[in-house]
């Protein structure tokens, strides 16, 4: 009987929430870096001609001079200030690049994602296909409190790693493939923790107690 694990919309709105708040900020930090700041070139520039004037005529000056452009009256940041929050702005843009696009790539990938079981092995939604009898080991070490396990098998000749995880995948579908999977193995091959038949026998004697 075939049993699907489909991804789960709590994980995937992680990912559009991450990938919001960072793409966010970066278009925030687009604006300043390559609109808003370069704006201020000009001022700096007319600003800067009136720097032989200490006082008196250069503040009446530049007063005059920015009511007529629309500027503000308060003294301006000089060009290499300006430079200087530009590439401030870029460096915080790449990074919000770095975090964000991945983000929401892995959001549209993973939206139909799926790992579906049967009684001989499992596929994926990205092609990866797995019989029960290629696995060499079962490690449950996170299985308890992360709901993570990791089933070590060999592929043409190669040996690779699949992770059942049940926080991005749902929960019930995922353990039973974990529970079918390990029916075909031996103790020896479950390490780190006992086998889900175990586990459910170890709970029943608790709520008893």
């Amino acid at each position: 009987m075939q049993s699907r694990a489909v991804f789960t919309k709590s994980f995937l709105r992680r990912y559009l929430l991450i990938a919001a708040v960072f793409l966010g900020w970066g278009a925030y930090c687009a604006w300043d870096g390559f609109v808003a700041y370069p704006r201020e070139f000009p001022v700096a520039e007319e600003f800067a001609k009136l720097e032989g004037m200490e006082s008196g005529p250069k503040q009446e000056r530049w007063e005059q001079l920015a009511r007529e452009k629309g500027w503000k009256l308060n003294k301006p940041h000089t060009a290499e200030e300006i430079q200087s929050r530009i590439f401030q702005q870029d460096v915080m843009l790449g990074i919000c690049l770095l975090v964000g696009l991945p983000a929401l790539l892995k959001y549209f990938s993973s939206r139909n994602s799926w790992v579906e079981g049967t009684t001989t092995g499992w596929t994926t939604s990205w092609g990866e296909s797995v019989e029960f009898k290629s696995v060499k080991q079962l490690n449950k070490k996170k299985w308890k409190n992360k709901g993570i396990a990791r089933a070590t098998y060999e592929s043409n000749g190669q040996e690779k790693t699949f992770v059942f995880d049940d926080f991005k995948f749902d929960r019930e579908p995922t353990g039973k493939i974990l529970r079918n999977l390990e029916a075909t193995l031996s103790d020896e091959q479950i390490v780190e923790g006992p086998r889900e038949e175990d586990t459910r026998e170890e709970e029943t004697v608790a709520d008893a107690e």
